[in-house]
């Protein structure tokens, strides 16, 4: 029930960048708990008169990020609204765009617009949390979208595979370091409520213990790190090659890498 679903998520969310709770810089983000599977977040599309609300899913497989329109006919929502938001600040040259994920195809029309990571309506105005003329998708047809989410946010590691929100928050110095992080809390529906969340540009260094390791990454593409060994039931099911510097993508024989990705189960 998407009426349900906004009011906890309005009930929920702040924000928390002053609050001394473990978190290293950066914006918090609330998260909306699925069943224990799915999280989603909220992105505000448009200035501030206009601004429209959509709830999404914060992908690290992907970069563009997208969000139904006006545009789309077989989309269970219309959110960004591109007749209204040419008035004001929206831009677009007409080009089509074309995206595949695990379980959707979607399609549209690039446009820049203001994007922001918490609502500035009502007279907020929440420091560094928009990002002016960034280019995202208006989607005009959606294959595999699930009712109650309205696009996807990629959080891919530059611009090779589009647009990064993640990557214009470091170039606008919004943040001071490209990364993301994320806290899935777990709700048994009574007694457990833990609450989830992601940073833009942080960590909170009271939800791990020991030291933070760093793995390269095998591809600019993703966030792809070698994959070496497979065990099932703590037996060895098949073992890789290591993944040489210069490998192509395309070309990699019996070597193997694993996309860390939050847009999956």
């Amino acid at each position: 029930d998407r009426k349900r679903v906004s009011a906890k998520y309005q009930e929920i969310t702040q924000n928390l960048l002053e609050q001394d709770d473990g978190i290293t810089g950066g914006h918090r983000v609330d998260m909306i708990n699925i069943l224990n599977s799915q999280y989603l977040g909220k992105m505000y599309f448009g200035s501030t008169t206009t601004q429209q609300e959509a709830t999404v899913v914060f992908d690290t497989g992907s970069n563009w990020l997208t969000v139904t329109s006006d545009l789309c006919n077989n989309c269970t929502s219309q959110i960004y609204t591109t007749s209204k938001q040419k008035k004001n600040n929206a831009k677009t040259e007409g080009e089509a765009i074309e995206q595949r994920y695990g379980s959707a195809d979607l399609t549209g029309i690039r446009y820049m617009d203001t994007v922001c990571l918490h609502s500035q309506k009502g007279g907020k105005n929440i420091s560094g949390s928009c990002i002016d003329d960034f280019d995202f998708m208006a989607i005009n047809k959606a294959v595999g979208l699930n009712p109650g989410i309205d696009g996807i946010l990629g959080l891919g590691p530059n611009y090779n595979n589009g647009p990064s929100y993640l990557m214009a928050m470091y170039e606008e110095e919004v943040i001071d370091d490209a990364i993301v992080s994320f806290s899935l809390g777990y709700n048994n529906g009574g007694t457990i409520q833990q609450d989830s969340y992601m940073m833009f540009g942080g960590l909170n260094t009271t939800q791990y213990v020991g030291k933070m390791y760093e793995f390269p990454l095998v591809t600019d593409k993703w966030w792809a790190l070698e994959f070496r060994k497979f065990y099932y039931d703590g037996k060895l099911f098949k073992s890789f090659d290591a993944f040489p510097k210069d490998q192509e993508i395309t070309e990699m024989g019996n070597s193997a890498f694993a996309v860390v990705d939050t847009g999956t189960s």
